[in-house]
C-alpha cells in the first residue's frame, strides 16, 4: 500500500468513526423527543448513513460529496471523476433505509 492509499484509508476510518458517533448521539437523543424533532433527527441519521455508505465504497469519492436530507429527500452535491461515480453515489443513497427520494446534483470534474 502506498502513502496515498494509507492516507485515504485513514481518512475513511476517521469519517466512519465520526458518522458512528453522530448515529449513536442521534439515536439516544430521539428517545424522548417530540414527533417533529424526531423527523429532524431521522433526517440526520439518514444523512449520516448515506455519508457512511459513500465513504465506505471504493468506487465513489465520498470525501468530495456533500449530503443533506430533508423529510427523507437526500440531496447529493459536490464533484466526482466520472459519470459512473455519480450514478453509484445515487444508488448508494437510495439504498439507505428511510430515503424517499434522491436529488443528484453531483457534478463531474
Amino acid at each position: 500500500m502506498n502513502q496515498n492509499q494509507v492516507v485515504l484509508q485513514a481518512r475513511r476510518l476517521a469519517a466512519t468513526l465520526a458518522v458512528s458517533v453522530l448515529l449513536a448521539a442521534s439515536y439516544s437523543s430521539t428517545q424522548a423527543q417530540e414527533s417533529s424533532l424526531g423527523k429532524y433527527v431521522d433526517d440526520s441519521v439518514i444523512t449520516a448513513q448515506v455519508k457512511s455508505a459513500l465513504l465506505n465504497d471504493e468506487r465513489v469519492s465520498g470525501l468530495d460529496v456533500s449530503v443533506e436530507t430533508f423529510m427523507g429527500t437526500v440531496q447529493l452535491s459536490g464533484f466526482v471523476g466520472n459519470a459512473s461515480e455519480r450514478e453509484k453515489a445515487a444508488e448508494l443513497a437510495q439504498s439507505v433505509t428511510g430515503v424517499k427520494r434522491v436529488e443528484n446534483d453531483i457534478r463531474i470534474k
